[in-house]
């Protein structure tokens, strides 16, 4: 990271940005640019997460978040337990490897089984796919959408554990439950 983006960066954080934390929201100090004083800093933009912009640079808030509370990162990433991605409550928000990350994923658009790593062979049977360090792992065939979605789930419980994500469901946090 430049050292300018550093600078920018360590402005937000120690000058510029408080954390309300019963909303998960950043808000500037003072008035910035077109944020005014007490608003919410940011916008949401693609895909789905808020950022921050000062100096030309632009910030995503939960690693300012994150940050702010927890110190540097690296080249670690956060994950956002529930899936929504405006979701910054520090409840919501935990520290995770990239193969970690992309375990809590959201069911594609695209999907035609309703489950996530579940697609129809050209058979009619179905095969399941799950990924664990860049590495894919295919089972079945399975005679049912049902048969691959139990082991799909045992085998995402098995393989990711506490990141595991069936892409549907609603995931419970501290504060209660939000539907992913």
């Amino acid at each position: 990271m430049s050292q300018r983006r550093e600078e920018c960066k360590r402005r937000l954080i120690s000058e510029l940005l408080a954390y309300d934390s019963s909303a998960g929201v950043l808000r500037w100090k003072k008035d910035q640019g077109r944020g005014r004083a007490g608003e919410p800093a940011g916008a949401v933009k693609a895909p789905g997460y808020i950022k921050i912009g000062l100096g030309g640079f632009g910030f995503l808030a939960h690693r300012l978040i994150w940050e702010m509370h927890y110190g540097t990162l690296g080249d670690r990433e956060i994950d956002h337990v529930n899936g929504i991605g405006t979701d910054n409550r520090l409840a919501n928000l935990r520290i995770a490897t990239r193969s970690e990350n992309l375990c809590n994923t959201r069911l594609r658009s695209d999907n035609t089984s309703g489950v996530k790593g579940l697609y129809r062979l050209r058979t009619g049977k179905w095969r399941a796919e799950i990924y664990l360090h860049g590495k894919r792992i295919t089972f079945g065939p399975f005679e049912t959408v049902e048969a691959g979605k139990s082991a799909l789930a045992a085998k995402r419980t098995e393989l990711h554990g506490a990141f595991a994500n069936e892409g549907t469901q609603a995931i419970l946090i501290s504060e209660g439950v939000v539907a992913a």
